[in-house]
């Protein structure tokens, strides 16, 4: 992913993937990584619905939603 400033979290993405807020600031950043090769897909398995759904499970039974 590609994310501004504004719009991520940086507990999930590095600085890799951020570009700041600007459109010029975005043209700049892909420039720069697009001639490097330097881009690379971050890990987001801990996204998965399978890895969250006992953190879910749990977060509701202790708020007695789910027996």
């Amino acid at each position: 992913p590609i994310v501004p400033d504004r719009l991520s979290y940086p507990e999930i993405f590095s600085k890799q993937y951020r570009y700041g807020n600007t459109q010029e600031e975005l043209v700049a950043f892909l420039e720069k990584e697009l001639s490097a090769h330097s881009l690379a897909p971050t890990d987001v398995a801990s996204f998965e619905w399978s890895n969250l759904i006992h953190l879910y499970e749990d977060l509701f039974r202790s708020m007695n939603m789910v027996k």
